[in-house]
């Protein structure tokens, strides 16, 4: 059975098996066999073409240049099936019908065959593209002298012969490669049973010290290194390597005061290990690991951008009822903003010999850093990348909020707000604003539209219900933050009159940050202000275009 599976994988298989370890031998031998043969066949008077001779010499030439132990590319596997296909079965037919009378020629075609089932990618060519090349040849024969078809009949012999030969090679060569895939698949699972065995017996040995460490050092370590070292692999070996990983990190607002108020160092560190407690345990339940404590952040690593949400509403959610529990007892409430990105970023051990640590370096771990502090001003608690928003399906309860540059980074990101986990009245708020205030950001960030979306920011704001806790606070931040951009804006005009466009149509946080003194006003508030600067706008605007008129 299994040598019928071999057969099976390597006839459907793309690729080459043994074939790829003759194609530079093809590429050598090839070119000279040409040149050769073409003195060879002239000496003996019989037809030839030196131009044929370094055509075909000229086509086989690029195979010397073909990796060995390397796997070949798309390209050069078409490559080689079309050399192959050319020099053979064609060239070799049309070669053999200008001398069709010369033993030497037909002795020489029916090599071609052999030679075909042999070099042949795989089995099943000689089959069918041998006889397509041999009638191909003949094709081009008849074209060139002229003959008629009636040299399909005189050939149908020979190409018996030849393709006869051809199958009987691919056959052989098919059996050859099957015991070549059962040999290597032997030798692997040998290798793999010699490993297992190995690891089973050093495992048994340590087992019971193991246990007792294990039990210590997982409190410590990350589970995955503690992986490593139970499997016999030692952490201090692991490779650098750039990896594809969801980041998420999560920081708590005001942590000096909160801590600094607590003067007994055992209510700190209790009150802290609270809080992580609450924090730690959804992102491993999300299938997340943590990389590292920062002070009072955490910064986690997880397989998507899916499980990272997951984990960030859960902590969220168990954040909320502690929080409730901490205003019933007279405490103040604990806040904390979630941002999550995804990309590549070096996984390595970072260190020195006395003191390593495993963790993630690069561009995802640096921009969910500057996302968190930007979700700061944004006044927002959860807030993703576009990749990460990609990962969620059917999600409903997520908004694009803005389009920004970071520090250190040119290149435009989209930034999203989840807000499953906000209070059933907020949601709903959110879902039914969603279109809206997309549209409204959508205008803010083109050219000319600025007063348009404006006009739909102050339409938003006035149907806003008041903050659930503060009644001085807006229940969505992102509006009165759009709203407090485009008061910014109207007073900045260019040469013509009109409101200077955003820049590259994002907002740059790497040339300096809006100030969040807007947060103070009430929606009333901030809907006065905005209708005041747009009448000073169309004043200046007005003033503008009466300076502007040429008086006869």
């Amino acid at each position: 059975m299994k040598y019928f599976e071999a057969a099976t994988k390597i006839l459907f298989s793309k690729d080459f098996y043994l074939t790829g370890k003759i194609i530079p031998v093809v590429g050598i031998s090839g070119p000279i066999a040409s040149i050769i043969f073409y003195f060879t066949c002239s000496f003996q008077g019989y037809w030839d073409s030196i131009y044929l001779r370094v055509a075909g010499a000229l086509i086989t030439l690029p195979l010397v240049f073909y990796p060995f132990k390397k796997d070949l590319t798309s390209f050069q596997k078409k490559y080689y099936d079309t050399v192959m296909f050319l020099i053979l079965p064609v060239y070799f037919t049309f070669m053999f019908l200008m001398n069709i009378t010369a033993t030497y020629w037909f002795v020489s075609l029916m090599w071609a065959g052999i030679f075909y089932g042999l070099f042949a990618s795989r089995a099943y060519m000689p089959l069918i593209l041998f006889p397509v090349g041999f009638y191909l040849g003949v094709a081009i024969f008849m074209l060139y002298t002229g003959i008629s078809t009636a040299i399909f009949l005189q050939t149908f012999g020979i190409f018996t012969i030849s393709w006869f030969s051809s199958l009987v090679l691919g056959f052989v060569k098919l059996i050859t490669n099957v015991f070549y895939i059962i040999s290597l698949e032997s030798e692997s699972m040998r290798v793999k049973a010699d490993e297992a065995e190995k690891n089973r017996l050093v495992l048994e040995s340590k087992n019971a010290e193991l246990l007792a460490r294990n039990m210590i050092i997982s409190t410590f370590v990350r589970p995955s290194i503690l992986t490593e070292v139970n499997e016999g692999k030692d952490p201090r070996s692991f490779k650098p390597r750039i990896v594809d990983k969801t980041i998420l990190i999560c920081d708590m607002r005001n942590f000096t005061p909160l801590t600094s108020a607590m003067m007994n160092a055992e209510v700190q560190a209790q009150f802290i290990n609270k809080y992580f407690e609450m924090m730690i345990n959804p992102v491993f339940e999300a299938g997340g690991e943590v990389d590292k404590l920062m002070g009072d952040a955490i910064m986690a690593v997880f397989p998507d951008g899916a499980s990272a949400v997951t984990a960030a509403l859960e902590m969220r959610r168990r954040l909320q009822i502690y929080n409730k529990q901490l205003v019933f007892a007279g405490l103040e409430k604990i806040g904390n903003v979630i941002s999550i990105s995804k990309g590549y970023a070096l996984e390595a051990n970072i260190g020195g010999m006395q003191k390593l640590d495993r963790t993630y370096i690069g561009a995802a771990v640096n921009i969910c850093s500057r996302l968190e502090h930007i979700a700061k001003l944004y006044g927002l608690e959860i807030i993703i990348t576009r990749e990460i928003f990609e990962d969620l399906t059917e999600f409903e309860e997520c908004r694009l909020v803005d389009i920004i540059k970071v520090k250190g980074y040119h290149k435009k990101m989209e930034v999203y707000e989840v807000y499953a986990h906000s209070p059933s009245t907020v949601v709903a708020f959110k879902n039914k604003m969603k279109d809206k205030l997309q549209e409204g950001i959508r205008l803010y960030f083109k050219k000319d539209k600025m007063e348009a979306a404006a006009i739909i920011f102050k339409e938003i704001l006035k149907d806003m219900p008041k903050h659930t806790h503060n009644e001085q606070k807006v229940m969505d931040n992102i509006v009165q933050y759009y709203a407090a951009r485009c008061i910014d804006r109207f007073s900045q005009l260019d040469k013509e009159g009109r409101i200077l466009n955003i820049e590259d149509g994002c907002h740059d946080f790497g040339a300096g940050t809006m100030k969040r003194d807007w947060s103070c006003f009430s929606p009333e508030e901030m809907v006065h202000i905005l209708e005041e600067k747009q009448n000073q706008l169309h004043k200046k605007i007005d003033k503008y275009a009466s300076s502007r008129i040429i008086t006869p």
